[in-house]
């Protein structure tokens, strides 16, 4: 896991969004393991997109409302690793174990959830896509 600290506007964001794919490189290279990663998000493999989990300090904006914690967290292990539907939600409620959330809240909507709740469940998100530690 990498934590990355720094004042305001000193560029955590922009290089959190780099490293993610999300924006492309402007100059220079990412390696993973030391092989080079592609700028863009759309060239990179799954499972590069997997190892490289980004747990955002905004977690209202990484929420999506209309969907249930348990939906959010299952729907990644689903698309990486290939689960049924079934079998991602059993892993649930171990998810938000990890995290010391009470698996009852996996049927709750962001909007129900305190900001601390839902930046927990965004750590279990990111958990669950086994990023690389």
């Amino acid at each position: 896991m990498l934590g990355v600290v720094g004042e305001s506007g000193s560029g955590k964001s922009t290089l959190a969004r780099v490293l993610t794919g999300v924006l492309p490189t402007s100059r220079g290279t990412i390696r993973l393991d030391g092989k080079s990663l592609a700028g863009s998000l759309e060239a990179r493999t799954k499972d590069e997109l997997r190892r490289i989990q980004l747990v955002t300090q905004s977690a209202d904006t990484a929420l999506n409302p209309a969907h249930s914690v348990r939906s959010i967290l299952a729907r990644p292990m689903v698309f990486y690793h290939g689960l049924s539907t079934s079998a991602a939600n059993e892993r649930v409620p171990g998810l938000l174990e990890r995290v010391k959330l009470d698996p009852a809240l996996a049927d709750r909507r962001p909007g129900q959830l305190s900001g601390g709740q839902k930046q927990r469940v965004n750590l279990a998100r990111a958990l669950g896509q086994s990023p690389r530690s």
